[in-house]
């Protein structure tokens, strides 16, 4: 008869064998399923997971794959903060109100919304941090080492959105207290020897005093080159309009352009405007530029926004420098101001 220390033996060599033979029938059915495990085959393999296409695997795989998973959920939320952020900043530059509008009201609630959504996945990247930590105190990988990087990189996006969203903030407060980022005017205008009619009324944001201008600009470029065309689109008066309607049909080809302009620009240190690109008061030459072979030069039929009474019209122009030196004044707040010259003199 065996003794109860044998007897104690044989029935653990078979609760052992028993557990083999589960653990292999669940290795040839290709997966694993929980139904058909004993408590101790539970615990013998308490440290892996199960993958329906794989079988089994680590379990700090298993967690790095929520982590990478976590991650990529991340990024492409940040991608959409991204484009987010650039709309909301071309809608800033789009506000045409001289007041606090419905339009920057909304523009504080998206501000507010999209930085609640970083501070979110910052924690969230905080919270993926502190996993990863602990995953690494259990076993080194390339895997987790490649894991860290990639949200350090996703941590500096998010601190740069935030930074990015900071400055739209600005930009907005400014705004709201300035009324408008820009306000322009066309001082004076001659095409081809038509000199426009200075009818339009508008307020001089320096003096606050009323003046008579040839046109309100809608914007206006210039690369910043010697030979570089001026590019800007006005809205002139319905007389005005008329008038270069006609001049269209005569051909501009080689015209002669005398203009004079002032654009200004809001000082929040000194809560003023001042001059940030214009003429002096000086007019310049030029002559209207030809692209392609296509004069810059157009005059809507229709009646256009920005001015509503009088009814306004939109004037699209590109001037070319003579061959002459001119001067530009540029500024960036009320008192940092420089000059730059336009057209190069022939020899």
């Amino acid at each position: 008869m065996d003794s109860p220390d044998s007897q104690a033996r044989a029935r653990a060599w078979k609760q052992i064998a028993s557990s083999v033979l589960v653990l292999a029938s669940l290795f040839l059915a290709g997966g694993c399923r929980q139904e058909e495990t004993t408590p101790q085959l539970l615990s013998a393999t308490a440290s892996f997971a199960c993958d329906a296409r794989q079988g089994f695997f680590n379990s700090s795989e298993a967690d790095a794959a929520a982590i990478r998973r976590e991650m990529d959920s991340i990024d492409r939320q940040i991608k959409d903060l991204q484009a987010a952020i650039a709309s909301r900043q071309q809608e800033l530059a789009a506000l045409p109100s001289a007041e606090k509008s419905d339009d920057m009201v909304k523009l504080e609630l998206d501000i507010q919304s999209l930085q609640v959504q970083i501070a979110a996945l910052q924690d969230k990247l905080a919270t993926l941090q502190n996993q990863l930590k602990a995953l690494q105190e259990k076993e080194k990988s390339e895997q987790a080492t490649a894991l860290e990087n990639e949200i350090r990189g996703l941590k500096a996006q998010l601190t740069e959105l935030q930074s990015t969203l900071q400055r739209l903030q600005q930009s907005l407060n400014d705004a709201s207290y300035s009324g408008q980022n820009l306000v322009g005017y066309i001082e004076q205008l001659s095409i081809g020897g038509l000199r426009l009619t200075e009818d339009l009324s508008v307020i001089d944001p320096v003096t606050a005093g009323s003046v008579s201008m040839a046109g309100v600009l809608n914007l206006i470029t210039w690369e910043g080159g010697y030979s570089e065309p001026i590019l800007f689109s006005c809205q002139v008066s319905a007389a005005n309009q008329q008038q270069l309607a006609a001049l269209t049909s005569s051909g501009l080809d080689g015209a002669e352009v005398v203009f004079a302009y002032s654009v200004y620009a809001y000082d929040p240190q000194f809560k003023a405007y001042f001059k940030c690109f214009h003429t002096n008061s000086v007019p310049l030459k030029g002559l209207v530029t030809r692209s392609g072979g296509t004069l810059s030069f157009a005059i809507d039929a229709n009646p256009s926004g920005g001015l509503t009474e009088p009814p306004s019209y939109t004037l699209t122009l590109g001037i070319t420098p003579q061959p002459i030196e001119q001067e530009l004044h540029l500024g960036m707040s009320s008192s940092d101001r420089f000059v730059k010259t336009w057209g190069v003199a022939a020899r």
